[in-house]
């Protein structure tokens, strides 16, 4: 399986808060809606709240061209002609402008190199000359500004490695800083503008397991906190995002195979829950922050066979954004987006259903229940030494699993518990684990929550 992801830029949404209650997803129209297979698939939501979804088109007349779709009406239609690009298509990406009033498509064409549409209302009309750049490209990603200008950013694969950015005017696409800026060769860059329309690139060089952020000045790119944020080398997932007052975060699957977020403040970057990653193995990781400045990450979870799942944090921990996994089959290319009422929207390539496309929504205002909240659950004592319990208590039959894992990303013990209504305890022994802080999963149909524990 290629793990690749698509860029995913935040939108400043209205963001319903999730509180402590579990709504669970819904399919939007249908599963697997296109007439074959897709790859590449890339999300955003337009005016009105329709949800908009690009793909390479691998249907039997899709020849691996890129199509359109909107969700309108109660069904899946296609914005445009299906599968309108000259060759077949790699590293889609689809967006808006800030108002959400106009479409905006990159892709890299097998044969032209990249190309950049712009939907018109009756069609897609290119945004400077198709191919502008040419030979081997990967990594594309795309952000429109407030005032409707592209930008796009890619990885030159064909010399140097290194990421360069670009930016459409009247006169054609002209370089942000230099072609091939980055001080190192890389394997991902991901693209973002803040609220005042600055662009910022993350990089990924897996070779020395660097992950870090450059931020243009006005003249050229400097790099924020340094060239380590944190090690990685997982090339391919990188995703950026900024809060409503700048803050930039980054989401990346850790060295150890974890999601995890950082936030940049005070001069240097911050894990956004200190030594607690997302406790599971992931890929393709998407980021969305709120308004209110929660992290809200999108990953496929590989380590329980790849189904798409959504957290979010709150009150200094992960918690799972309705039922996890929610796919149910292993999800590619997962890729996340927000509309105006704080519904989540997450897209794949659904094994479960052909390898064709699938939406899926989580709604804010979705009569829920509240099995398992995170006030229900209790672990003492805090720090431990020795032992500790874990004591929540559940509304409804369910099994929960437990999980516990070191500061690697080692699961080191896990249980699971037949729950009946009422309160249960388990008792974990930490007599053979060395002193460190470690990461609690408790996993049931419903979500998951992440807790910290210290060992003394």
């Amino acid at each position: 399986m290629k793990k690749r992801i698509l860029p995913i830029i935040a939108f400043c949404s209205i963001f319903c808060g999730f509180s402590n209650l579990y709504a669970q997803w819904s399919v939007v129209g249908s599963a697997s809606f296109s007439p074959g297979p897709v790859r590449w698939t890339s999300l955003a939501i337009g005016a009105s709240d329709i949800p908009y979804l690009a793909f390479m088109d691998n249907s039997t007349n899709g020849n691996g061209r890129v199509t359109v779709m909107k969700y309108e009406n109660n069904t899946w239609q296609n914005v445009g002609a299906p599968h309108f690009s000259t060759n077949a298509v790699g590293y889609v990406v689809l967006t808006t402008d800030k108002n959400r009033d106009t479409l905006y498509l990159a892709y890299i064409d097998a044969v032209i190199g990249v190309v950049v549409n712009k939907w018109n209302g009756s069609s897609w009309v290119n945004v400077g000359t198709p191919g502008f750049i040419h030979g081997q490209q990967d990594a594309l990603g795309m952000v429109v500004s407030s005032t409707g200008v592209p930008f796009i950013t890619y990885r030159d694969a064909n010399q140097t490695n290194k990421a360069s950015v670009m930016q459409y005017a009247d006169t054609g696409w002209t370089y942000v800083d230099t072609a091939n800026f980055s001080p190192f060769a890389i394997d991902y860059v991901a693209l973002g503008l803040d609220n005042n329309g600055v662009p910022y690139v993350g990089e990924i060089n897996s070779n020395q397991a660097l992950i870090f952020v450059e931020k243009f000045n006005g003249s050229h790119f400097d790099t924020l906190g340094g060239y380590r944020i944190t090690q990685s080398n997982r090339g391919a997932n990188l995703s950026l995002a900024f809060d409503s007052i700048n803050t930039p975060y980054i989401a990346n699957i850790q060295s150890a195979l974890y999601p995890d977020a950082w936030k940049y403040l005070d001069g240097q970057w911050n894990e956004v829950v200190p030594g607690g990653a997302i406790n599971t193995f992931g890929a393709f990781v998407g980021l969305l922050i709120s308004p209110q400045g929660a992290p809200i990450v999108a990953y496929s979870d590989t380590y329980n066979g790849g189904p798409a799942s959504v957290s979010y944090f709150k009150n200094g921990q992960w918690y799972g954004l309705g039922n996890s996994d929610f796919s149910g089959g292993e999800a590619d290319f997962v890729t996340m987006s927000m509309n105006s009422h704080g519904d989540v929207y997450v897209a794949y390539e659904d094994y479960a259903s052909g390898y064709g496309p699938t939406v899926m929504k989580y709604s804010a205002t979705t009569s829920v229940n509240s099995i398992n909240s995170p006030s229900d659950i209790k672990i003492y004592p805090n720090p431990c030494n020795g032992r500790f319990e874990i004591v929540f208590t559940a509304t409804d039959n369910d099994n929960a699993q437990l999980t516990l894992v070191n500061s690697l990303g080692q699961i080191i013990w896990q249980k699971v518990v037949e729950q009946s209504n009422g309160k249960f305890t388990v008792q974990v022994n930490t007599a053979q684990y060395a002193p460190g802080i470690y990461t609690l999963r408790i996993k049931t149909k419903e979500g998951f929550q992440n807790q910290l524990v210290e060992i003394m």
